[in-house]
């Protein structure tokens, strides 16, 4: 009875969430012309050249007038990891099961491999940058760091279990979440490491709000930390069961409609 309770309070929170912004009755999206020939895997912005990356098929293709052209690059990748612009104009990408990370200074015409201080079997998943310049990087053997754009590595947080998100806040904190193995933060740019919450969890997203507070999603589970990861508390739950009640009070209702309003105000990473 309990269960059930809670599962209707999930459902009633989220109901009241979408009624407020008319999202049941607005259309935000509408199709770009092209590009085609495959599965869109990776998005990025570069805002000093008003470009939207995005790689498709067998190419990596850009768009300045809102995706009614693209141009098409012939990069020697398939569907990366992760694709990155940096605030300077530097490019990251990284593909499964290849050592270490790829970086390109000219908007994407040429590419180097980067695999200084990256052990073979390592390979990179996730990106995040602090404001004074490192650049943090999980793997599927934890967490390395650059303090020179890219050019070169060393390992962090050497723990042999894949990163399965990766962030850093305002304050230059860094936070990690590992496979099965639980929350970990820095506060000092990667020094030092502590496990803060979830042991034996498997983070599959952090995401920042406009106050800087931090949420983890983890399975049917959101929590939120109001400092810096130190208490966290339970805001959202059951929410695939959530999903079935909400379909049942409002008709046709998916997963990505219900984690696509959960999360549409906040700021993913940084």
């Amino acid at each position: 009875m309990a269960t059930k309770k809670k599962i209707l309070i999930s459902a009633f929170v989220v109901i009241c969430l979408i009624l407020n912004s008319n999202t049941l009755s607005q259309n935000f999206w509408q199709q770009t012309n092209g590009p085609y020939g495959g599965i869109v895997s990776s998005f990025a912005f570069d805002s000093s050249i008003n470009r939207l990356y995005c790689f498709a098929g067998n190419g990596l293709y850009y768009t300045t007038d809102l995706g009614q052209q693209w141009n098409k690059f012939d990069v020697p990748f398939v569907s990366p990891v992760f694709f990155t612009v940096l605030s300077n104009g530097t490019y990251f990408l990284s593909q499964s099961d290849d050592q270490g990370i790829y970086r390109s200074t000219n908007c994407g015409l040429n590419w180097t491999h980067i695999t200084n201080g990256i052990p073979s079997w390592v390979w990179f998943s996730y990106l995040a940058f602090s404001d004074v310049g490192f650049i943090f990087a999980g793997s599927n053997d934890g967490v390395y760091r650059s303090a020179d754009n890219g050019s070169n590595w060393n390992v962090v947080l050497d723990m042999p279990y894949s990163t399965r998100t990766l962030a850093v806040n305002h304050k230059g904190f860094v936070f990690v979440g590992l496979d099965l193995h639980g929350l970990f933060r820095s506060t000092n740019d990667g020094t030092n490491w502590s496990l803060l919450a979830f042991p034996n969890t498997s983070i599959y997203g952090f995401a920042f709000d406009s106050l800087d507070y931090l949420y983890a999603g983890m399975d049917s589970k959101i929590y939120r930390s109001t400092d810096d990861g130190n208490t966290w508390e339970l805001v959202a739950e059951d929410l695939r069961q959530a999903q079935q009640h909400l379909a049942e009070i409002t008709g046709e209702f998916t997963s990505d409609d219900l984690l696509g309003k959960i999360f549409s105000s906040f700021c993913i990473g940084k």
